[in-house]
């Protein structure tokens, strides 16, 4: 009686109130169609609006689908089984077995072929006490149907990643928590920065897009570009010597971070970074909304997760501009300057103003231009920095200027950003420019990564080269951010082998390309360490 009370109101629920809920997820959809072809950044309220009513409603359906399920068993499933002992208690007492196909198909109807089937068939249906020769003898019986290597791979035990394909696939929403990585990991007691590179063939099959990703920036494409060894870039693994680096899997992350919104701040190799994930996870999720949060230079939002990832776009991370000596004099003109470079330390470029605000995940960087002579040469146009409107008198060099701004951004960030905001800096990326800078005729030709004896001669401190830049401003970097609640992502000293994967004479500039990366290549490891330290972080929290 109840499973017929059950049976009937699960029945009346699919008829109505499933048609209306189902109707009500069609408008939505609508909605949010209209919506993400007009986004202006005004709509965005409005749009995340609408996202967070068709998220409930697909929760509901998605709770209904179980209930259909069940309903279907009770309907069906609970018929089946009654019909079909009626049907053998009815029948049991004068069953008769009078005729049965054997193994080749044809009818026996002598009763000594007939009772040998039959105690096949009993053999193979009814024994009571399981053992591997009954099994065997049983299933000798059956005609082979597979290849032998293909029963070999049936029989084979399932892969973790097999496992944790299913059980996404069986209920996305919820598997993350299934899967982990290794204890080591999750507790963060890795050092994933100490270890080397393996050239490894076989690691193409990790490579997660390829040349055709239109967000790939032309001077970077090193396969469109034909650069050498462009072929061999990827197949180069970092192996930290004591864990395991985990090649990024674009889809976990997609469902691990739903509803979330990234940002990247910072100069062009942050750029390098960002169009590595969003290639990445372009790859499996292809319904991608293209649009700008406030200030950004470019951003994505994958509409199938609400996750969006945004790059903006800034060289200092304060608000810089030309300087000119006033004619009415002043304190910098008392000193001689004539003109240079305004840089106010405790205010941050436009680009990024709104972004501790707006995203849920920020990742910095700051460096490459902070010893850039061709724009702020010393001496002809030096940075001139200012704090609180004032020129900062006497006037400081770049590297107490690259602290101050440190300090104040950080003091920024912490009082604009929305509560629980993940913040990350990331260290210096190193440029690997040989036989002079890149204005003197450097170069970066090498086709392997470099030996730690070539690392440390390229950027030891003590031999003060070319590219010594990024060991300074990592010292700068770790002296100002301690004591504050931004984490640290050390890819420097990984990168710092990698002098055969930068674009070099194909970046389509006048002289070789020794700072950016080739894509895909060394930024797709940084990615891989990137949300490893973001699920240590998850852990840690």
């Amino acid at each position: 009686m109840n499973i017929r009370s059950c049976t009937k109101d699960l029945g009346l629920w699919n008829e109505v109130n499933m048609k209306e809920l189902r109707d009500e997820i069609s408008r939505k959809h609508e909605d949010l169609r209209l919506a993400t072809s007009m986004i202006q950044t005004s709509s965005w309220c409005h749009m995340q609006k609408i996202e967070r009513e068709l998220n409930v409603l697909l929760g509901q359906e998605e709770v209904y689908w179980r209930q259909r399920s069940h309903e279907l068993w009770l309907k069906n499933g609970d018929k089946n089984n009654k019909y079909f002992h009626s049907r053998a208690s009815a029948h049991r007492s004068r069953i008769v077995i009078k005729y049965l196909f054997d193994s080749n198909g044809i009818w026996e109807e002598k009763d000594v072929d007939v009772s040998e089937n039959h105690t096949v068939f009993n053999d193979m249906f009814c024994y009571s006490v399981s053992s591997s020769a009954d099994v065997k003898r049983v299933f000798n019986c059956v005609q082979l149907r597979v290849s032998p290597g293909k029963s070999a791979f049936l029989d084979a035990n399932f892969s973790p990643d097999e496992i944790n394909k299913a059980v996404l696939d069986m209920y996305p929403t919820k598997a993350l928590g299934i899967v982990r990585d290794k204890p080591q990991d999750r507790s963060g007691s890795c050092n994933y920065s100490d270890g080397h590179w393996i050239y490894d063939p076989n690691f193409t099959f990790h490579q997660r897009y390829d040349s055709t990703c239109k967000e790939i920036f032309k001077g970077w494409n090193c396969l469109l570009n034909n650069k050498s060894n462009a072929q061999n870039i990827p197949n180069w693994r970092w192996k930290p010597n004591d864990c395991q680096l985990q090649p990024l899997d674009p889809l976990m992350f997609l469902h691990a971070y739903r509803d979330t919104s990234i940002g990247f701040v910072g100069d062009s190799l942050n750029r390098n970074m960002f169009v590595s994930l969003f290639c990445t996870l372009k790859r499996v999720s292809g319904e991608v909304k293209k649009w700008r949060p406030v200030g950004a230079d470019r951003g994505f939002t994958f509409l199938q997760y609400n996750l969006t990832i945004a790059y903006h776009r800034t060289n200092l991370l304060a608000r810089y501009g030309r300087w000119s000596a006033n004619a009415n004099g002043g304190e910098l003109e008392d000193l001689g300057y004539k003109e240079g470079y305004r840089v106010d330390v405790d205010v941050p470029e436009g680009t990024w103003a709104k972004a501790p605000s707006f995203h849920d995940i920020l990742i910095f960087n700051t460096g490459h231009w902070w010893r850039a002579p061709s724009k702020f040469h010393p001496i002809k146009s030096p940075m001139l920095f200012f704090e609180k409107d004032q020129p900062v008198i006497p006037p400081v060099p770049p590297d107490v200027g690259l602290n101050e701004v440190l300090k104040h951004m950080i003091h920024f960030v912490d009082k604009t950003a929305r509560p629980g905001v993940i913040k990350i800096f990331r260290t210096q990326s190193p440029r690997h420019f040989e036989g002079g800078d890149w204005d003197q005729g450097g170069y970066c030709q090498r086709q392997q990564p470099l030996s730690q004896e070539q690392v440390e001669e390229l950027f030891s401190l003590k031999n003060d080269g070319i590219n010594v830049e990024e060991r300074l401003v990592n010292e700068n970097l770790y002296k100002v951010l301690k004591g504050s609640d931004f984490s640290i992502l050390d890819i420097s000293h990984m990168s710092e082998f990698r002098a055969d994967a930068h674009p070099s004479t194909t970046g389509g500039k006048k002289h070789d390309d020794c700072m950016h990366w080739c894509l895909p290549g060394l930024t797709d490891s940084w990615n891989d360490l990137f949300i490893i330290h973001l699920n240590n972080l998850k852990v840690k929290n």
